[in-house]
């Protein structure tokens, strides 16, 4: 992936950082790329807020009774990605 490739030489902007934080949140990254991203959210208010508000939605979604539709999730994920890229730096 090319972005972690850039992500290693100089620090991360939001639109980078956006493209890969679910993975991060969700704790696919590889270690030796979470360190970025970790420090990015630590210094930037709105990719903090950001990862705050999909950590609320996953803990939500994680206490329904029943498992959201797949339909559902995937206009919650489609809406997601469109909010990002329109407010993306």
């Amino acid at each position: 992936m090319k972005i972690f490739e850039r992500m290693m030489r100089v620090p991360p902007d939001c639109r980078e950082v956006a493209d890969v934080l679910q993975a991060y949140l969700d704790g696919e990254l590889p270690e030796s790329k979470t360190h970025v991203v970790s420090e990015h959210l630590q210094h930037c208010e709105r990719c903090g807020i950001e990862a705050d508000v999909y950590l609320e939605v996953k803990r939500s979604l994680g206490e329904l009774a029943t498992p959201p539709d797949r339909d559902v999730m995937a206009r919650l994920r489609s809406f997601a990605d469109r909010l990002t890229s329109e407010g993306g730096s």
